[in-house]
């Protein structure tokens, strides 16, 4: 009789524990944000506030499509709004009508509110993160994008681009860090940086085609690697060496563009489909929200993606866009999933599971003896 290695059933009951803890606790409800009329992406999530922007203007909602608040500038052709921390929102907005004259924004809730923080010599600029008191994104100079860091002013504006880096921006924000990407030697690094361009943390796995950091909490770093031919979101600790694929199985590639707490967020590809979906620190862990956004949204939205997140207590918001196979129709989103399953009960729910395997096993080894 031919025994199943203990690896194997240690690995498959890891997934199964997972997926039998996820889909039995996790209630999934999605809302559409966006106008039937025109497309729409909703970039981030913070104390019930969506910032993202509907047809071509920077637009705030706080929960439903009937919410929507134009922030875009008067003056302004057009706008987007990138990022939020509950309060405020940052993006672009453009007043010349011109890709690349886009002026970095900040707005308090209302198209009044507009702060204009583009840096004087800077030909275009741009605000993708926002933590309580900064802004960060980047500025372009003769061309080349340099990662800055804003405190609320033009002026204040502090250059993160590290010494022989061909361009670099900021993606993402902490109290304390910057996170994102720097040009070195033809290669896209994921970078991280702590106030200034000296701090600089080549973040680059081993092997990677390229790498980008897009979102980070606490100590980890969340985003996207070259891996081969195809793309994988990657998790980080603050180094190079710590880096996790993030790939889940069966996935032709992925992203992580948002994390909460210990949760990263984005998509996976399936069959040529984008899927939207949440991870807790592993490629094993990828829970797949697509059948929901299908059945909320309709049979025609058969990709979308994440591109914001924000963990209250046991509630995971969610939001990003669900769209059909031409792009043709785009859907801003917003998903709330209750009762997340914690990554320690669902450790915990997976060693019971090993352990059981285990016990399983040995009985079955002493009846072949």
């Amino acid at each position: 009789m031919k025994l199943t290695p203990l690896f194997s059933l240690r690995s498959w009951f890891r997934v199964a524990g997972w997926g039998i803890c996820a889909a039995a606790h996790a209630q999934v409800s999605v809302v559409d944000l966006g106008s039937p009329t025109a497309n729409s992406v909703a970039y981030a999530v913070s104390n019930g506030q969506q910032a993202g922007f509907d047809g071509t203007v920077a637009t705030v909602w706080s929960g439903s499509a009937g919410s929507v608040v134009n922030l875009n500038p008067a003056g302004a052709f057009d706008s987007h709004a990138l990022a939020t921390n509950g309060s405020q929102q940052g993006g672009f907005a453009d007043f010349v009508g011109v890709n690349g004259n886009d002026h970095a924004a900040l707005w308090s809730g209302t198209a009044a509110s507009f702060v204009d923080l583009h840096p004087a010599g800077a030909s275009s600029s741009i605000v993708t993160a926002l933590s309580v008191t900064q802004q960060g994104g980047s500025a372009r100079y003769a061309g080349v994008a340099h990662a800055t860091l804003w405190s609320g002013t033009a002026a204040s504006a502090v250059d993160l681009n590290p010494a022989g880096a061909a361009g670099s921006e900021v993606l993402a924000l902490t109290a304390a860090q910057q996170g994102g990407y720097a040009a070195i030697g033809g290669v896209t690094h994921a970078a991280l940086w702590s106030g200034s361009a000296a701090s600089f943390v080549d973040l680059h796995p081993a092997g990677a085609s390229y790498s980008l950091v897009y979102s980070m909490t606490g100590a980890a770093q969340a985003g996207q690697m070259g891996v081969g031919a195809n793309s994988h979101a990657a998790l980080w600790f603050g180094d190079a060496a710590s880096v996790v694929d993030l790939n889940p199985v069966g996935a032709t590639s992925s992203v992580v563009y948002a994390t909460a707490g210990s949760l990263q967020a984005g998509a996976a590809q399936f069959g040529g489909y984008d899927h939207a979906g949440w991870w807790a620190g592993d490629a094993a862990t990828f829970y797949d929200l697509q059948p929901a956004i299908t059945a909320a949204i309709g049979p025609s939205f058969m990709s979308s993606i994440i591109h914001g997140a924000e963990l209250v207590g046991s509630t995971l918001y969610l939001v990003g866009q669900a769209y059909d196979a031409g792009m043709a129709d785009q859907r801003a989103i917003l998903i709330t999933v209750s009762a997340v399953p914690e990554p320690a009960a669902s450790a915990l729910m997976i060693a019971l599971v090993v352990l059981g395997a285990m016990w399983l096993l040995r009985r079955k080894r002493k009846a072949v003896t």
